[in-house]
């Protein structure tokens, strides 16, 4: 893990699971400087030293136990910002609501969660360490399979206004990071 400090004039950063480092999640990121072109003004473009330890510690803990029979464990994160942690979680095998609010989520949120699901599926799938090489199972697809790996449903949830929200209710688990 690195602080936002000395990556978050990056436009992009490869970060690994901590699971599987050699699945690796390329993550858009948009300054928080006021005075940046590319700004949205909100510190939710970066990734957050928050966001890895608690992705270090949550790959720690046991996979929640995953079958036809036992659907998926549920969980919100709540400011996801890049996605990073959503996709961790999804990695584990969980369900997750992952919301942010507009600017956050058009610009750096939605397409992160896109590029990094389909990594993680092809993170599952078997592939060659080198070209023409017998392929050899991934870390995450031995652990998991393809079929376990989670969802991530990407949803606005601005807090700071007056306005209803309604955002699947039972989760397993709640997140929130690096938020104040």
């Amino acid at each position: 893990p690195l602080p936002a400090s000395s990556t978050k004039h990056l436009d992009v950063i490869s970060h690994p699971l901590p699971r599987d480092a050699l699945t690796v999640l390329p993550l858009e990121q948009l300054s928080s400087d006021p005075d940046s072109a590319k700004s949205t003004g909100t510190t939710g473009t970066t990734l957050w030293l928050g966001g890895q330890v608690l992705s270090c510690y949550l790959s720690s803990l046991p996979l929640p136990a995953r079958s036809p029979a036992k659907p998926a464990k549920r969980a919100i994160e709540l400011g996801a910002g890049v996605g990073y942690l959503s996709l961790v979680l999804a990695s584990l095998g969980y369900d997750v609501v992952s919301t942010d609010i507009p600017p956050v989520l058009e610009t750096v949120l939605r397409p992160n969660v896109m590029v990094g699901l389909d990594v993680l599926r092809r993170s599952t799938a078997q592939t060659p360490v080198v070209s023409g090489i017998t392929p050899r199972p991934s870390p995450l697809a031995a652990a998991r399979g393809v079929e376990c790996i989670g969802q991530v449903q990407v949803c606005e949830l601005d807090w700071t206004t007056t306005t209803a929200h309604t955002v699947t209710p039972g989760a397993d688990l709640d997140l929130s990071v690096d938020m104040i």
